[in-house]
């Protein structure tokens, strides 16, 4: 999984196969050491309460929620440039540009 930050955007970007365990398991994460006691996470959640893409922070991170009805219409238009956009509120009167994507370079794994 990738993370892109920038000013006005947060954009996470599944392989395929990371896609599978999200759909599955409810949840895919990852994370960068950034000093021997800190690590910062970031991951995208299945919940059925967020109405579309959702950031959250954590203690040590990122949180993206999504429904598990959205994550699947999403899975279901593959392949597709097209992910998942919107835009929250910052919190100071701006917008957040959201964003899920699937990796096309990735390959599912056709032998299930």
């Amino acid at each position: 999984m990738n993370l892109r930050l920038s000013p006005g955007s947060v954009r996470m970007r599944l392989s395929h196969s990371e896609l599978d365990v999200l759909l599955t398991t409810g949840e895919i994460s990852s994370g960068t050491r950034l000093s021997p006691h800190h690590e910062f996470t970031y991951r995208v959640t299945l919940d059925d309460n967020a109405l579309e893409l959702l950031l959250d922070t954590t203690e040590n991170g990122l949180q993206l929620r999504l429904s598990g009805t959205l994550a699947r219409e999403f899975a279901a238009r593959l392949p597709s440039k097209q992910g998942i956009e919107v835009q929250q509120a910052d919190g100071h009167g701006g917008m957040l540009v959201l964003s899920l994507e699937v990796d096309l370079h990735s390959r599912r794994n056709t032998t299930r």
